[in-house]
């Protein structure tokens, strides 16, 4: 009876092992099989970024102008750069429109697309004149882009009030010429070409002073610049 009872039990423990080791052997391909799954989401989240940066290329963002009913966001951009900005007969917009939800009294930001790159990267360039004001100028980046550089414009705001010549390339800064990583350690920005960082409404430049000028879609004139600020600034267009 005993050895009976004892064969049983000995059994019984070998086909529980077994079971055990089927059991792990599962679970280690599913653990496999997970991180391959999240490693290929990674990858895939990468390449929409990328996309979606590529797309946003020619794109940007005007904030604090004054929202009307029926107004023409196109005519208000255009009066914008040329009074804002002294750049004169900028042209060739994809599209032009604001978006966001409309919070009480707040202007919802535009977005403009711009078919000329030269256009986009001048208008860019002149984003420091609006220093002090009420309005913004930037490019735009995707939603996980934005996230990381929001991050970054403290310490970048930081570095330059320190004497540092700093540059944010998507999600990434570098301080003069190093790339920035949070602690002690960096290293070495490659040799190639990066694209260029949009230029931060803090960086100063020699500026001339003059009355600003506030679009707000009703009244104002859009006849262009004053006749002395077109001799002072030529047009520039884009060979296309």
């Amino acid at each position: 009876m005993y050895e009976r009872i004892s064969t049983s039990v000995n059994k019984n423990k070998e086909d529980i092992v077994k079971v055990n080791a089927k059991l792990t052997a599962s679970v280690d391909h599913a653990v496999g099989a997970t991180e391959g799954f999240q490693l290929k989401n990674a990858e895939l989240q990468e390449v929409v970024t990328d996309l979606q940066c590529r797309s946003m290329k020619c794109n940007l963002v005007f904030t604090g102008l004054q929202e009307n009913r029926g107004e023409d966001t196109e005519a208000l951009i255009r009066q914008f750069i040329c009074n804002e900005l002294w750049i004169d007969d900028v042209h060739e917009f994809g599209n032009v429109h604001r978006f966001g939800k409309r919070r009480g009294n707040k202007p919802r930001p535009i977005v403009a697309r711009f078919l000329c790159q030269r256009q986009h990267d001048d208008v860019l360039r002149h984003a420091f004149r609006l220093k002090g004001k009420v309005f913004g100028l930037h490019e735009q980046f995707p939603p996980i882009i934005e996230e990381a550089r929001m991050k970054l414009y403290p310490v970048a705001k930081a570095k330059r009030r320190n004497g540092h010549k700093v540059r944010l390339v998507r999600d990434k800064m570098f301080v003069d010429g190093v790339l920035y990583t949070g602690d002690t350690s960096s290293q070495r920005m490659e040799s190639r070409v990066q694209p260029a960082a949009p230029m931060n409404v803090e960086e100063s430049r020699s500026k001339r002073s003059r009355q600003p000028s506030t679009p707000n879609g009703t009244g104002s004139s859009t006849s262009g610049c004053p006749p002395s600020r077109r001799a002072r600034y030529a047009r520039f267009s884009c060979g296309l």
